[in-house]
C-alpha cells in the first residue's frame, strides 16, 4: 500500500507539467491581418492603411521560418536567423522578435506583436511594413 501511494505522490505532478496547456514553443500557428501600411525612414512618415489580406504561419518548417501568404496569392518563406526575443514598444505593447531573410535574401527584423491590431512589423533599413487586424 505504500508503494502506491508513493508511487501516485511521485507520478500525479507529473501529469501537470504535460496538461493540454501547455504549447510547445515551436508549435505552428496562423496568423491573419487585414490592413498594411508602410513607414517610410527618408520622409519619417507612415502611408495611409490600405485593406490587403495577408495571412502568415510561424514556425512553419522544422527550421521555424515564416510561411508569408500575400494578398495577391504569392507564398514566400522568411528565414529565421538566431533566436527569438522579447520587448515591449514605447506604449507598452509586447512583442516578440527575431532576424530573417526575406524572398531576395535581405535581412530584416520581425515583430510579432501580441495585439492583432499591432500585428506584425518588418523592419528594413529604409522602411517598416506593418499588417494589423481591424
Amino acid at each position: 500500500m505504500k508503494n502506491i501511494l508513493l508511487i501516485l505522490f511521485l507520478i500525479i505532478p507529473f501529469f501537470g507539467f504535460i496538461s493540454d496547456s501547455s504549447i510547445p514553443k515551436d508549435e505552428q500557428f496562423r496568423k491573419d491581418y487585414n490592413n498594411v501600411a508602410i513607414y517610410n525612414f527618408d520622409t519619417q512618415k507612415w502611408g495611409d492603411w490600405f485593406r490587403a489580406d495577408h495571412t502568415f504561419v510561424l514556425n512553419y518548417n522544422a527550421r521555424n521560418d515564416v510561411l508569408h501568404v500575400k494578398a495577391n496569392g504569392d507564398n514566400f518563406i522568411y528565414k529565421k536567423i538566431g533566436d527569438i526575443g522579447e520587448a515591449y514598444n514605447d506604449d507598452g505593447e509586447h512583442y516578440q522578435y527575431f532576424q530573417a531573410l526575406d524572398e531576395e535574401g535581405i535581412r530584416f527584423r520581425f515583430l510579432l506583436f501580441d495585439n492583432p491590431q499591432l500585428g506584425v512589423m518588418m523592419i528594413y533599413s529604409n522602411i517598416k511594413i506593418q499588417f494589423a487586424y481591424f
